[in-house]
């Protein structure tokens, strides 16, 4: 159930990937995994207005912490990943940062003392040190499915650990979208 306060917030989440259903969950799983309430939720970067180009995307989005990126396959597949750090930090350890797929309602956490994100400038969001996805160009991919994989492995039944994520290792993009969230107090 959302908070009365994080209801209001469901109104101003624009985003052309996600339905109703699915925000609401997304919300939910970064209350629980920041371990307080949402304030705000912001568009930054809706990559088509971009042509799928990485040098806009890390102008828009370099040096901003709290970043959601929701992605959206091809075929249906809806994942991404959160982190409280900006996109490439390795000075500080990150408090809060997960990736997940919203199809199969899976949240992944950062395995402790690893790197949330990486941030090379020949690709869009990339979220672990080992790739475990990767935004290239109009594509993604994902390595989350690897033993020494930054995030930590969440079994589904009857899904090998390469299609948890999404259904395959990689698929083409249709849209990405980069949202700057808000905390009602600092992330725990």
């Amino acid at each position: 159930m959302l908070l009365p306060q994080t209801s209001g917030v469901l109104e101003n989440f624009w985003s052309k990937i996600l339905t109703l259903p699915q925000k609401q969950w997304l919300l939910r799983q970064l209350e629980q995994q920041a371990k307080t309430e949402v304030g705000s939720i912001q568009l930054k970067y809706f990559a088509s207005q971009h042509q799928f180009q990485s040098g806009s995307y890390h102008r828009v989005c370099d040096r901003l912490p709290n970043l959601l990126t929701v992605l959206q396959t091809r075929k249906g597949w809806v994942l991404g990943g959160f982190t409280d750090m900006p996109m490439g930090d390795r000075s500080t350890p990150s408090a809060c940062s997960f990736i997940f797929s919203v199809n199969r309602e899976r949240v992944m956490p950062l395995k402790p003392g690893r790197t949330a994100t990486q941030n090379e400038y020949s690709y869009g969001p990339v979220f672990g040190s080992e790739n475990d996805i990767r935004v290239d160009r109009d594509s993604v991919s994902t390595n989350y499915h690897v033993l020494n994989a930054t995030y930590q492995r969440v079994e589904v039944e009857g899904v090998p650990n390469k299609e948890v994520l999404m259904g395959g290792m990689l698929e083409d993009l249709v849209e990405y979208e980069v949202f700057e969230v808000g905390f009602n107090k600092p992330v725990e």
